[in-house]
């Protein structure tokens, strides 16, 4: 029973069985992780012999690529019929007939069928295969719209009760569950020794293993699926005794500040870091709408991918389609209201629906002791190089390692390194999709978008105007340092001191060589000024007098801004000491 709570979806585990995502947080690749922990329980003299029992991965007796397309991580397995997927069956097959709504109608047709089975055959001819992105084609499209109304149905029990009646009553679903659940447990029951087991305790690198099982499975050449697990790719060590060659591929935790009782219990100098969001990067559009809704959102996303995917003419033409499906505005019309993606990689960006939860799992105390430095891993800094590895999950795992080596020992060298192992990361190909031809002709809905209310940004420099790139990032870095002056000089920053880390507070995160190689000084200090001054609360309320001495020459600008602080005082040390050499 412990192996089989052990197991997760991906490695024939129960579907509820969330364990190693909810002991693993981060983690990009499900069935990499379930290999991994069955590795780990396979050292156990204790757990071996049912682990040889449970992990019975083999060839299927089918395979339907719909499942991969609806769920990128997952593999076929021979496994009894879930109950789960034995409802969503019947509650579709049950509600066209107690649907009213013709828009709901116009999508459960028997055209629908068609459409999608030429949308799979679309899909499945894209090369290179990036499950994620198959996956995300097909949610866009009308064909996926249907699978969420029948998840919004299958949480409705009215809806439920109803469609149930057309097939079947309450006392006869009751007992074809049972009949089901009975079924699985059997089959758990009467597995046995399968060669594959002896494979995960040889291999040395689960993540080739898992990348070899799905292609060999699928049939299917798959690229940016696979993700390394952190105890594959990770070796924590004391800096000092890691080789000079190791460095560029290592990332600096340091410990920070000085504790008088146990760091456990006792707050450290900096903000824990307890996960990141990651999305997909973005530039604001420079028309927004007032209407929302899944339609909208579905809009903006296939725009946002058009610009995004390198695709050939056939991909542009499956875009198209999505798009006719939902609305009639035209690309022109479309194109002022999207945001344009500037960075991001599909297999880091996109979702898979499967995963949930990225965020730290443990007490945060101890972390704000801890300092990460990833700028000496350079060898996976590489402008136009990316890798299947995702350093979100690598500073949580080795934080939660050195969290429990603290813990265990109460003590570990003042500067470590995480070092990452090439062995199991490997290179990113450029992105580049081509499809040869669309047959996908759409699944129009019976109410299309055909105008959306647009909210002009005021705020946006006209097209026709153009601005150098250095000045404006001068300008947008003078605006940061203002607002960050303001923020620790306001009086509402010190009460707030007892809930914050002092030296993070204190300390500007953007104020490196990096992000200072491109300012113009020239312009970054008097739009620095004019921000302070325009943020200095008695500016507005002595907008007439506020300037006098500057206009008397008793101050000058940088004098007058009294949020300017040590720039302030400095600026007047100069002066006057320029006055003593006059």
């Amino acid at each position: 029973m412990m192996v089989l709570l052990l197991m997760n979806r991906s490695v024939r585990g129960y579907p509820p069985m969330l364990f190693p995502q909810f002991a693993t947080r981060a983690t990009q690749d499900t069935l990499c992780l379930g290999l991994r922990l069955l590795k780990h329980l396979l050292k156990d003299n204790r757990l071996r012999m049912e682990v040889h029992a449970l992990l019975d991965i083999g060839r299927p007796s089918h395979v339907d690529h719909i499942q991969l397309i609806k769920d990128p991580g997952s593999i076929p397995l021979n496994l009894p019929p879930q109950p789960e997927n034995m409802f969503r069956r019947r509650l579709r097959e049950g509600l066209p007939a107690i649907i009213k709504n013709k828009e709901m109608l116009a999508i459960f047709n028997t055209k629908a069928e068609v459409e999608e089975s030429n949308l799979k055959r679309d899909l499945l001819a894209i090369r290179p295969i990036s499950p994620k992105l198959l996956c995300k084609l097909w949610q866009l499209s009308n064909i996926g719209h249907i699978e969420k109304l029948i998840s919004k149905f299958s949480t409705s029990r009215s809806i439920q009760s109803a469609s149930m009646l057309m097939w079947i009553d309450e006392s006869a679903l009751h007992a074809t569950v049972k009949a089901l659940e009975t079924r699985t447990c059997r089959y758990y029951l009467r597995t046995k020794h399968t060669p594959f087991t002896v494979e995960v305790q040889r291999t040395k690198c689960v993540t080739t293993l898992a990348q070899h099982l799905r292609e060999t499975l699928w049939e299917l050449a798959l690229e940016g699926i696979t993700m390394p697990t952190p105890y594959d790719k990770i070796v924590i060590v004391p800096w000092e005794t890691i080789p000079e060659e190791a460095v560029p591929s290592s990332i600096m935790v340091s410990l920070s500040g000085e504790s008088h009782h146990d760091r456990f219990h006792e707050r450290g100098p900096r903000l824990p870091y307890i996960g990141s969001q990651t999305q997909i990067r973005t530039r604001k559009a420079l028309l927004q709408v007032m209407e929302v809704g899944e339609v909208i959102e579905s809009i903006k996303m296939i725009m946002e991918l058009r610009s995004w995917v390198k695709g050939s003419k056939g991909l542009y033409d499956l875009l198209k389609v999505l798009l006719k499906e939902k609305t009639r505005l035209t690309l022109a019309e479309l194109e002022p209201l999207t945001a344009q993606v500037y960075s991001g990689l599909l297999p880091h960006r996109l979702p898979c629906p499967a995963l949930r939860g990225a965020m730290w799992n443990g007490c945060t105390t101890i972390l704000t002791w801890l300092r990460i430095v990833s700028d000496t891993a350079t060898h996976y800094a590489k402008q136009g190089t990316n890798f299947n590895i995702c350093f979100q999950e690598d500073f949580l795992y080795g934080l939660s390692v050195l969290a429990e080596w603290y813990r265990e020992y109460r003590y570990f060298p003042t500067t470590m390194a995480i070092v990452l192992d090439k062995k199991c990361i490997w290179e990113l190909p450029p992105e580049s999709v081509t499809l040869e031809a669309c047959t996908y002709q759409g699944l129009p809905l019976a109410k299309v978008i055909e105008d959306v209310t647009k909210v002009e940004d005021r705020r946006v420099i006209p097209t026709n105007v153009e601005i150098c790139p250095r000045f404006s990032y001068s300008v947008h870095m003078a605006h940061k340092l203002a607002a960050w002056i303001i923020h620790i000089r306001e009086e509402e920053f010190v009460a707030s001191l007892e809930n914050r880390a002092i030296g993070e507070s204190v300390q500007a995160s953007f104020l490196n060589l990096t992000e200072f190689r491109g300012v113009m000084i020239d312009v970054l200090i008097p739009c620095m000024v004019f921000y302070l001054m325009v943020y200095d609360r008695k500016f507005f309320a002595q907008r007439k007098t506020y300037f006098n001495a500057v206009y008397t020459a008793k101050k000058t600008a940088y004098m007058t801004c009294g949020k300017t602080g040590d720039l302030g005082m400095l600026l007047q040390a100069y002066q006057h000491q320029a006055e003593r050499v006059t």
